[in-house]
């Protein structure tokens, strides 16, 4: 597990990817509207992340090497409220838009992501729960259009 240097007051966001350059994409892009980020490369390191550390969005991959991001929402459900999450997909497939819906994901990004939506997505949702603990603000989408 990694984090940024972390300001005390400031939003704090768990990227879980398992590729390490996309994780720091994700990461960078999240520094960039404000957030202290925590990585994980591993869903169970993000089911233990999430019981120890106040998160407050999630950016998980569908697919990790040990077990899927969905299955690690349903764990953490069990035990602690799941932050907002985004759901990122190498595929997105009917299938798998119905099961972040049904798993309230806050959005299904598919690869490649676009990292300006990746954003906006992020800000908006985050500025809508958190208000003014956001830096700036942007016009929020949900990213489960076709």
């Amino acid at each position: 597990m990694h984090s940024s240097g972390h300001t005390s007051g400031r939003l704090n966001a768990l990227i879980a990817e398992g590729e390490k350059d996309f994780r720091t994409a994700l990461a960078l892009t999240a520094r960039g509207i404000g957030l202290n980020t925590y990585e994980a490369s591993y869903a169970s390191e993000a089911v233990e992340m999430l019981s120890s550390v106040e998160i407050h969005a999630l950016v998980i991959d569908a697919e990790l090497p040990d077990f899927g991001g969905l299955q690690a929402v349903r764990m953490v459900r069990t035990f602690a409220q799941v932050p907002p999450f985004l759901l990122v997909a190498r595929e997105v497939t009917r299938s798998l838009r119905a099961q972040a819906m049904e798993q309230e994901a806050v959005s299904l990004l598919g690869s490649p992501v676009d990292m300006v939506l990746f954003s906006e997505i992020l800000q908006g949702v985050l500025s809508r729960r958190y208000g003014d603990r956001v830096g700036r603000r942007w016009e929020s989408r949900t990213g489960f259009e076709d």
